[in-house]
C-alpha cells in the first residue's frame, strides 16, 4: 500500500506533534476514509470501493476491537469494525460502553469462526488441554481484541481450575497469527478460520461470531460513508467475501446497540 506521507521530524508518541511531508495533494488526503479493525474483509471492502468511481479513498488499518472503538471515539477513524467473542449482546454492551452518549449505527459485515490454527496433521483436542503441555508455543492477541476474549471464555469453560497459558508471541492480527504457525514460529495460533485456511492450516473452531461495522450516525450523510454502506448490498462484494472464506450473510444487516446496553 503506497504511503500518503513521510515522517520527517518531530516528537514521537501519544499526544506529540510530528512533521509530515505529504506525498499526495491536500484534496486527495482529505478524501481518505480510514477503516479500522482486525478483519481482512475490511481490506476487500476498501479495494472494492477504490476500484470503482465515487467519492472517497478507503484505507484499511488493522487494529483490535477495543483499539478500533477508541479510534472512532477520538475521531481518528470514520468507520471501525468490531467483534467480541461470539456474544452479540456483549458486543453491543462493549460498543455502548466505549462510546457512551454517541448515536451509532452498527451494521453487519461478515460472520466467521474463531479458534485455533495448527499445522496440517498436528492434532489439537477441542477441549484445549493440549495447550497446557510443556513446550507448546502459542500466538495469542492483545487484551481487548475480540478473539482474545473468545479464547479466554472458552478456556474458563473447559479448564476452570487452570489459568490460561502464556503466549510465546502477541500477534497483531488474524493473518499474522496464522502466518506465525505456517512459518513454524509457534505451534498454535489464535485466529479465524478463513485466515487459517489461507495458510493451509488445520483449524479447531471455538465459537461462531459476527463482525460488525460501527459508524456515528452524524457521519452517515457523508457521501463517502453513504457509498461505503451502499456497497454492502453489492453482490460482487458479497461473492468476494465468500471467496475469501468468510460468511457474508450478515452483510448490511443493521442493529441498534442501545437495546443491549
Amino acid at each position: 500500500m503506497a504511503a500518503d506521507g513521510l515522517f520527517v521530524g518531530g516528537g514521537q508518541g501519544r499526544g506529540r506533534r510530528a512533521a509530515i511531508e505529504p506525498l499526495r495533494d491536500e484534496v486527495d488526503l482529505q478524501s481518505v476514509v480510514l477503516l479500522v479493525g482486525c478483519a481482512p474483509a475490511l481490506g476487500l471492502v476498501a479495494d472494492h470501493l477504490n476500484a470503482s468511481r465515487g467519492p472517497g479513498r478507503f484505507t484499511w488499518i488493522g487494529r483490535g476491537s477495543a483499539a478500533a472503538l477508541a479510534d472512532l471515539g477520538a475521531r481518528r477513524a470514520q468507520v471501525v469494525g468490531v467483534h467480541f467473542g461470539g456474544d452479540e449482546e456483549r458486543s453491543c454492551r462493549e460498543i455502548v460502553r466505549a462510546l457512551p452518549g454517541r448515536d451509532l449505527r452498527v451494521i453487519g459485515l461478515v460472520a466467521w469462526e474463531g479458534g485455533l490454527a495448527v499445522r496440517r496433521g498436528e492434532a489439537l483436542a477441542d477441549n484445549l488441554s493440549g495447550l497446557s503441555r510443556r513446550g507448546v508455543r502459542l500466538a495469542l492477541r492483545e487484551r481487548g481484541a475480540g478473539i482474545q476474549h473468545l479464547f479466554e471464555v472458552a478456556w474458563r469453560r473447559r479448564q476452570p481450575a487452570t489459568p490460561p497459558p502464556a503466549p510465546t508471541l502477541i500477534a497483531r492480527g488474524h493473518l499474522e497469527a496464522a502466518q506465525a504457525v505456517a512459518l513454524g514460529a509457534v505451534d498454535v495460533g489464535l485466529t479465524i478460520g478463513s485466515a487459517a485456511r489461507r495458510f493451509g492450516l488445520d483449524f479447531v473452531p471455538l465459537a461462531r461470531e459476527r463482525f460488525d461495522l460501527v459508524v456515528e450516525r452524524r457521519d452517515a450523510d457523508d457521501p463517502r460513508i453513504t457509498r461505503l454502506l451502499d456497497v454492502l448490498s453489492d453482490g460482487r462484494l458479497r461473492r468476494s467475501l465468500a471467496a475469501w472464506g468468510d460468511d457474508p450473510g450478515p452483510c448490511g444487516d443493521e442493529r441498534t446497540p442501545s437495546v443491549a446496553a
